[in-house]
């Protein structure tokens, strides 16, 4: 089987450079310059190389659930009185506030930043939309009543 590769493989190499170049040009009927298929635009005969694009979100691995198809969430809103709070969900960067995502019910720790000093608040996500408000106090926050 290794022998049938590497045969293959040297067959391929010797077809793409021992190919003689093809010297010709598309006969349109537009003038040289215009664009598009039909505008004699071809490039020079040679050897090019093409790259490759890459998206790594369509061949991430597939987790096996055990069966499971779907995970219950609910929807997290966060709302501040200040705008663009950078907010940490446990231990997460996930925006700046007021922001909405989707979480696992249950308890969560929120952290808001004002400057470099993070205040943290233990949160229960029960409900969808399990709504959440702040207002800042300075360099800290305090967990209000969403109005």
């Amino acid at each position: 089987m290794k022998h049938y590769e590497t045969v293959s493989a040297v067959l391929v190499a010797v077809a793409l450079f021992a190919a003689a170049p093809a010297h010709a040009q598309f006969n349109g009927s537009h003038t040289l310059g215009d664009f598009g298929v039909q505008s004699a635009s071809q490039p020079a005969p040679g050897l090019y190389v093409a790259g490759f694009f890459y998206d790594p979100s369509e061949d991430a691995p597939k987790i096996d659930l055990g069966g499971v198809e779907t995970i219950k969430t609910d929807l997290l809103r966060i709302k501040v009185d200040a705008k663009e709070i950078p907010v940490e969900l446990d231990g997460r960067p996930i925006g700046l506030a007021p922001l909405t995502t989707q979480v696992a019910p249950g308890s969560h720790i929120v952290k808001l930043y004002a400057g470099s000093q993070p205040t943290g608040f233990m949160i229960n996500v029960a409900g969808d939309p399990s709504e959440w408000c702040f207002e800042a106090r300075g360099r800290s926050f305090k967990n209000v009543r969403c109005q």
